[in-house]
């Protein structure tokens, strides 16, 4: 991918001469507000830009102040991480697993604009609906090649979100004394509700594990090997275009973390539009212990991680595979000539679905109905509210 486009202002991205430069010649170019879902701090606005040679083009236009913006002032967004990883030549690689809608950016001290494609016929609907398996497929395949390519890497961008930070985002830090500067309402007010309604479900242990401050978490589990984490996949967050390219934007939570951090979140956000039934052996995630990255390995014998361990409410526990069983055979080579490699293999996942081994002893949940990242909780309370019933534990 070409590099981005950058202006020196965010008013100069609607600039017709600026835009000239990246489309042809513009004669035209009309403006209009473009409301958009959710708690955002974000604005949006659709531009119509007309062409001298007839051409229309639709574009929009994000416009981001950091202070305003919950996402960036609760996760520690000092400088625009939607905008730096476009000028991050170390993420380069992103765009080459992702297909970029960027056209150009542009950062002033605490505020960042992006002008990106309009993606709006290629978006996939934000609604409460199973999408296609080849859809999911897609989606599964492209954040697993993106957690293999940036493997346990240890020289991850300072700017990127850690680990604690998401523990702490939306986490029951809010029902207490929670340092940050709250997110907006009525949104803070359904996540104090989901808490309230989890806890008084909770076996005590659990609700006291749940408590546990997120430093306390990052730390139990620094072994863990950290890749790039796109931060909130949810399926709305990305489209899929023509030639079965699949274009991811909102990083704001672009972070530096286990990758169970993404899988976890893909269930708990997506619980409703999943295609296969987390229950079911044919889930989703079973789909994981199939792919492979291509041609990389992973820097480290910290790839092989340990058993999934989990403590948390009406939840599905991640964790990559020990190893292959020797039945199937040894993994392809990165040149898929066969054979076995030498170093550990990048992240295949599998899910036990049902099945949670908590630090306590329970040993079996039957009602794996959300999912938290292995080790700790995700990031966001609401998850207590996408279902009533309570979860059972069967300790042994």
């Amino acid at each position: 991918m070409k590099p981005v486009a950058r202006s020196d202002r965010i008013e100069g991205l609607t600039d017709p001469e600026f835009l000239s430069g990246l489309l042809g010649q513009v004669r035209q170019v009309e403006r209009a507000s473009l409301g958009t879902p959710g708690f955002s701090g974000s604005t949006h606005a659709r531009l119509r830009v007309h062409l001298t040679d007839g051409d229309r083009l639709s574009l929009v236009l994000k416009h981001t102040r950091l202070e305003s913006d919950w996402t960036s002032y609760r996760s520690g967004d000092l400088h625009g991480r939607e905008a730096m990883i476009l000028s991050t030549p170390e993420l380069a690689e992103v765009w080459d697993v992702f297909a970029s809608p960027y056209l150009a950016y542009a950062v002033e001290p605490g505020e960042f604009g992006l002008l990106t494609h309009d993606l709006a016929p290629y978006l996939l609907p934000d609604v409460r609906e199973p999408i296609a398996p080849t859809t999911e497929d897609a989606l599964l395949s492209r954040l697993a090649r993106l957690h293999a390519r940036y493997w346990d890497g240890a020289s991850a961008p300072s700017w990127l979100c850690r680990h604690a930070r998401y523990g702490s985002l939306l986490g029951p830090v809010l029902i207490g004394d929670d340092p940050e500067p709250p997110p907006p309402s009525p949104f803070r007010e359904r996540v104090l509700e989901g808490w309230r309604e989890a806890f008084a479900r909770l076996p005590a242990n659990v609700a006291r594990r749940l408590r546990a401050p997120a430093t306390e978490h990052e730390r139990a589990y620094a072994h863990l090997p950290r890749t790039l984490v796109h931060g909130d996949v949810r399926v709305a967050n990305f489209a899929i275009l023509p030639g079965e390219r699949v274009a991811a934007f909102d990083w704001a939570g672009a972070g530096h973390a286990p990758a169970t951090l993404d899988l976890g979140w893909y269930l708990a956000a997506n619980a409703s539009g999943l295609a296969r039934p987390k229950e079911a052996g044919s889930n989703a995630t079973a789909h994981w212990s199939k792919r492979r990255s291509a041609g990389r390995s992973p820097a480290s014998n910290g790839a092989r991680w340990s058993s999934p361990r989990c403590s948390s409410a009406r939840s599905c526990c991640w964790g990559p595979r020990r190893s292959r069983s020797k039945t199937n055979g040894p993994a392809p080579a990165p040149n898929g000539s066969g054979g076995s490699r030498a170093s550990p293999r990048p992240p295949a996942y599998r899910v036990a679905a049902i099945l949670i081994v908590p630090p306590s002893g329970a040993s079996a949940c039957t009602s794996a109905t959300t999912c938290m990242r292995a080790g700790s909780p995700i990031k966001c309370g609401v998850i207590a509210r996408v279902t009533k019933s309570a979860s059972t534990w069967a300790t042994s």
